[in-house]
């Protein structure tokens, strides 16, 4: 069977097996029927999901959208990576440089997919941080 015929597929299970899901499909009998949809890529109708949903957005509506502080335009959403602490946006600058926002309300208070853009209130600094401009990070004498 090919991944790409293979759908579409229901997810009858799931558990974690260290850092892997591992998903239990309906129809899907033995470890040989698993094996050949190794490595195919899942998509989910987000069209069928709640619409009133408003606290939470997939990667694909995030990525591409344009990153704003004030009414300036600082780069493009490149990524999102989701930690178990707090998830991170991933900001490509018009310099190509990667900048990693936290995606918490008091730094990115709106987040406007129809009207493409995400608005953020980054503290001094952030954008700063990690461009490697800034020079080495002195370190204060301490006293044993």
């Amino acid at each position: 069977m090919e991944p790409a015929s293979a759908g579409p597929l229901i997810v009858e299970g799931a558990r974690w097996n260290k850092d892997i899901l591992l998903l239990a499909f309906e129809g899907i009998e033995t470890r040989n029927q698993a094996e050949t949809l190794r490595g195919a890529k899942l998509f989910i109708e987000t069209e069928e999901l709640d619409e009133d949903d408003d606290e939470g957005w997939y990667e694909h509506e995030l990525v591409g959208l344009e990153a704003r502080v004030g009414s300036q335009v600082v780069g493009k959403i490149a990524a999102l990576h989701t930690l178990p602490v707090q998830d991170l946006l991933v900001v490509k600058t018009p310099d190509g440089k990667e900048i990693l926002v936290p995606f918490v309300e008091q730094i990115v208070p709106e987040v406007n997919v129809a009207d493409g853009f995400v608005l953020l209130t980054p503290p001094d600094g952030l954008f700063e941080v990690n461009d490697g401009e800034a020079g080495p990070v002195k370190r204060r004498k301490t006293r044993r």
